[in-house]
Formats: C-alpha cells, structure tokens, sequence
C-alpha cells in the first residue's frame, strides 16, 4: 500500500533538519515563505542573514504558531545551552520547498516523501524509525506511541531504519492514496490496531485563529519594543480566511484546566501569543532561582532588566511617554503568569501598573522622559511609600511632611511596608505639604524621591510571614532637600491622585488573587488525583469532590467577576466602589482556596517543598494591602448607602 497523506501541507524547515507546521491554520494570501524571510530579516540585527538560535522560538511564535521549548531544540537539532546563545542559523538552509508551500494539496504522497527526504542523509531511500516518528507528527498526524508502532509494524531493519521510497508503510484501512489527500476526519484507525479510535483532530478546521488579521496582519498587543514589534506589525503576507469570534473561546469552568491558553472571551489570539511568551519567561527566568532569591529576601536587578527586554514592564503606559502602549487584558496577562509560576518575588505589577502611571498621568514633560523609558527597561525600579508606622489604610493620618525653602522642598518623616522599596531607584512619596488646609485631603502632595539623596536612607528588608523573595522595606526621610523638579503634579493635589490610581491597583490586586486561587486549585486537584488513601485515590472521596465542586465554582463565578472589571477599566468605566468589591471578594476567596488547598494535602500541605505551602502564606497579605478589605467593605457600603 502506498504512503498517503494524513496531515496537513509541510510548512517549514529549519536549517535543513525539521519542520514545523501551521497546525488547523488556512492561509490564501502569499504563503508563510515571505513571513519567515521578511521575519528574518527583521530578528537579523548583524545583518548577516542569520538570526540566533535562541530567537527562533519567537519568530515562530510571531508567526503563529505554538511550539513547546522542546519542540524549538528538536527542530534545531537539540542544542546544547551554549549552541542556543551562539549558534546563528542561515535563512538560505530554508527549502525550496516553502516557495511553493500554499500550491501544495493536502495530505499527498509528496508532502510524505518529501519530508522524509530530509532526514534521509545518506540518499539510499531510508530514515530512521525515531525520524519517521517527527515526520507523522510535524505533518500533522498526532498520534500515539502504540498508533505509530502499528503503523510502522515490521518496517524498520536491523539498523533501526525504514524504507520510505515505494512507500513500503502499512496504513490504516480505509485510506484512500493519490494525490487528493483526506482529512482527518475521513481517517478511522484501523480497528485491530492498539487504539481503535478516530483521529480527533481536523486538518481542515473551520476555526481560523484570530492571530492574523484579515487585512491587517499580526497586531501588536503587548508592543514589545524590539524586533518583535516590527515583526508583528509589518508581516502583511499570510491572512487567515476566517476567524475565530470570542464567543468560540472557552470559559475557565469549561477548559480543562483554570490556566489553559487560549481561553476567555476577553482575550484574542495576540494575547495568547504574549501569554505563552510570559509564561515561558517566567519558567526559564524565575523559577529557577526564586528560591534563593526568598534566602536573600530580594529577587536580582538582572531579572528586572530581562522583564524590560521582553516586554513585562510599562505595558499600561503609551508608546509616546517610553512605554509599551498595551491594553489592560495584555497587562492582565502578566499578573495572571506571575500567580501560575507561583512566584511572587518580582513585584513587577506594582512598578509598572501602579507606580509608573502616576508619572505618567501627572508628570511633567521632564519627569515623563527621563523616568518611563528607564522603568520599562527595568534599569529604573519604582516604588510608592504611602504606609507609615502609625497611618496604614488612612491616608489622612500620615506624618511624612514637607515644607519649602526657597524653590525646594525638605523631606521628614518615615515609611514602613514599602513593596520594592530595598531595590527601589525612584520613590512616590506622599507627604503632607499644607498642614494648615482644611482637611488633610486637601494638603497632600506626592514626590519623586531618588536612591542616592542626601537624608534618603533604607531601613532592613523586612522578614515577613510570606513573599519571602519580595523586598519590602523600612524608608527614612531626614531633611532630604528635592528640587522643585521633584514635586509630581500640582501641590496639594496629591489625595486626589491617589485616589483616581487606586481603583487600578485594587484590580490588580483582585485579578492576582483570582489567578493565585486558580493555580491553588490546579495544584490541589493534580495532587488529590494522585494521593491514594483507603484502597484508592482520594480525588474518590465524596466529601473531597464536593469541597472541589464548591472551591471550583466560586473561583468560577469570581472569574466571570474579575474579567467584567477588566473589562469596565478597558472602557475607562470601573469605579472605586467596583475594584473595591473586586479586591474584597478575590483577595477573600484566594484565603479561602489556600486554607482548603492545604487541608485537602494533608500533612504534605505543611511541607515548604509543596507549592501549596508557599501559596498559602503568600496569599495573606492580599486581605491587608491595597486598602485592607475592611476598608474595601466601608467603600462599597458607602456607595450603597449613597444611593439611596
């Protein structure tokens, strides 16, 4: 029986060795060859007409598509570490194959052959059986071990290698051969073969993704400022023919797991793309050392600056100030990935989506230049210092003042919790600036106070229950003299900038309490399933699928919630008494999934080495700042009773 197609057209090959394809994806418009060679060009900075090994993985994903890091090094010939920083790979070791890659019909003997030819170095007709195995699964055939060891029933000699040409394979009954090709869903295995099941995935997929827009191209969603931008918004060639509506995506009590990609309306195929590019950020650039970074109670400045290259820090604030110019579903993004990494060392959220716009919202042209572009490249870490020993969730009671001199100001007082504040470059300070005013909302100003001033001086990070890696700090203010430069905004006017912000951080907070509950639950089901108890799994119990049925519903319904603030504040409608319920509930139900989490483990959950241990002292603290949620209840009774 011939070797008939069963997969999807051959898209791409890397340096001769693999190729990768655009799974369930359709293109009419020129054809992925232009994408990859203008794509190239945009990641070939030397001008060598070679790109790094290490930026294939994002040229891929520009494009894209959805390769694993372990696809990346199969499709490079698993490198070693060191290969991956150096190597350079050459655009001309592409195919000839890809000029004509949209002509090629679907599923044909060719498509077959002709990968497999890539493999066979020798030129005799055979490759190796593992080879065989990458090629059935780059075309688009997912199938499993026994499926695979079915098909290839006898074919591989003594040396381990199968004949392709004559195309000696047996495949499934059913299948017809030539050059017309079948989908697969006109593929059935056939029934005496290990897994008598049909092939589940469709080579022909009505659902086109939403990554390239008809007309449009790839549109920048986190605008990262690097190759990356110019990739995504100027590659014009490929347009899917239809796509994929919002309603198409499924919710989080849908998905197979509450931290799939892909999922929630409110998030498009861009978003997807920047979550996958967070998430391996935080796998391969904080996962691996959080731990001692909770020894030595900060995390590194390095780690700060890799947040700025790839585009985590500033997405909030607009292109024209030095930041990013994304929307809040991209900054969302971030805080979801840091909950799932569960690793909270990075205070990332507060320097870039709370700190960072109150420069840029009441700074002046000077502040705004020499300040954002240093932060989104995470040379520059801002902090806020509104927490005193004696002033916590009431603003008005702080003590912190300053008074002119001539055109300056001078500086006394002290902060205390101040998140970042030990690696802190740049410093809001709110400060009592009229003593005299009517109310002490209407004599507060904030200032921009830099590491290195004269009086300026940190305390000890302190040792807190939990956020181990996170440095927070003791700050003192003696007779510090700033310039009139470092007054942000108007005098006096510094209460009423805290609270146009804080509605903004109270929903960071909830959408990190919600994410932080999600991955709880991941961790306590994965670990429920496994655990065995009584002759059986515990996940058996009764009484633990009811506690999971009950935990699941409520992140579920605080989902549904979190998002529909994301998206008031995407329309600039989400008011103080809304991020205050929003920080209240999630901060509330994060505790609540922590304590069950751990109870569900048992002993096990006491034990450091369980996620859920550190989840659990981490998640505390999302009660008591922002605002405690006492004082989050008084803000929403108060807009409640208002309207009566």
């Amino acid at each position: 029986m011939e070797l008939s197609g069963l997969g999807a057209p051959l898209k791409q090959v890397f340096s001769g060795r693999l190729f990768y394809i655009f799974t369930n994806r359709t293109l009419t418009t020129g054809g992925i060859f232009p994408d990859f060679k203008e794509a190239f060009g945009l990641f070939d900075r030397v001008g060598d007409n070679q790109v790094a090994f290490n930026q294939v993985a994002d040229i891929m994903r520009a494009l894209g598509q959805n390769p694993t890091n372990k696809d990346v090094t199969k499709i490079l010939g698993n490198p070693s570490a060191d290969d991956m920083a150096n190597k350079r790979l050459n655009f001309d070791a592409f195919l000839p194959m890809l000029k004509e890659v949209d002509s090629l019909p679907k599923g044909t003997v060719d498509d077959y052959v002709e990968g497999l030819r890539v493999f066979d170095k020798e030129g005799n007709g055979t490759v190796m059986g593992a080879e065989l195995r990458i090629v059935l699964s780059t075309l688009g055939e997912k199938m499993s071990e026994p499926e695979i060891e079915a098909l290839m029933a006898g074919q591989e000699d003594e040396n381990g290698s199968v004949h392709y040409e004559g195309a000696r394979l047996h495949l499934p009954h059913g299948v017809r051969n030539g050059g017309e090709g079948v989908t697969a869903h006109q593929v059935r295995v056939d029934p005496s073969l290990p897994t008598a099941t049909s092939f589940s995935h469709a080579i022909t997929d009505p659902a086109m993704p939403k990554v390239l827009e008809k007309g449009r191209g790839l549109r920048n969603v986190s605008r990262r400022r690097d190759a990356l931008v110019a990739l995504t918004t100027r590659l014009q060639h490929s347009r899917a023919t239809e796509q994929l509506g919002p309603s198409a995506r499924p919710e989080s009590s849908s998905a197979k797991t509450m931290m799939d990609i892909g999922t929630r309306r409110i998030f498009t195929e861009e978003h997807d793309i920047f979550r996958q590019s967070v998430r391996r950020f935080y796998q391969e650039e904080v996962v691996p050392y959080h731990s001692e970074w909770e020894k030595v109670g900060h995390v590194s400045r390095e780690s700060w600056e890799k947040a700025g290259s790839h585009g985590l820090l500033g997405i909030l604030i607009p292109e024209e100030h030095g930041g990013l110019g994304g929307d809040v579903f991209s900054a969302a993004v971030t805080w979801e990935e840091q909950m799932y990494s569960n690793c909270t060392g990075p205070f990332f959220a507060l320097h870039s989506d709370i700190v960072m716009p109150y420069i840029s919202n009441y700074g002046s042209k000077e502040q705004i230049e020499r300040f954002i572009p240093e932060m989104t490249a995470g040379r520059c870490i801002g902090a806020i210092a509104m927490t005193e020993p004696g002033a916590g969730s009431d603003l008005q009671g702080i003590r912190t003042h300053a008074k002119r001199d001539g055109s300056d100001w001078i500086l006394n007082g002290s902060k205390v919790f101040i998140s970042n504040g030990w690696l802190a470059d740049l410093v809001v300070v709110v400060a009592v600036t009229n003593r005299e005013a009517k109310s002490a909302a209407h004599g507060i100003s904030l200032f921009l106070v830099e590491k290195g001033m004269k009086g300026f001086n940190k305390g000890r990070k302190l040792e807190k229950m939990g956020l181990k890696a996170q440095d927070t700090a003791e700050l003192f203010f003696e007779d510090v003299r700033l310039p009139a430069n470092a007054l942000l905004g108007e005098p006096n006017k510094g209460f009423y900038y805290l609270m146009n912000e804080l509605p903004q951080e109270r929903l960071a907070i909830g959408a990190l309490s919600l994410a932080g509950s999600e991955f709880i639950f991941e961790e306590t089901r994965k670990y429920v399933m496994q655990r065995k108890a009584f002759g059986k799994t515990i996940a058996d119990l009764q009484t633990v699928q009811h506690k999971l049925a009950e935990l699941k519903t409520e992140i579920c319904v605080g989902r549904a919630f979190i998002d529909s603030c994301l998206q008031l504040h995407a329309e600039h409608r989400l008011d103080s008494a809304t991020a205050s319920m929003a920080k209240y509930w999630a901060s509330e139900l994060q505790n609540k999934v922590a304590y069950h989490g751990v109870q569900l483990h048992g002993g096990w959950g006491y034990m450091w080495e369980y996620p859920v241990a550190k989840a659990y002292v981490d998640a505390r603290i999302q009660t008591i700042y922002g605002g405690t949620n006492e004082i989050m209840k008084e803000l929403i009774a108060r807009n409640i009773v208002s309207r009566m």
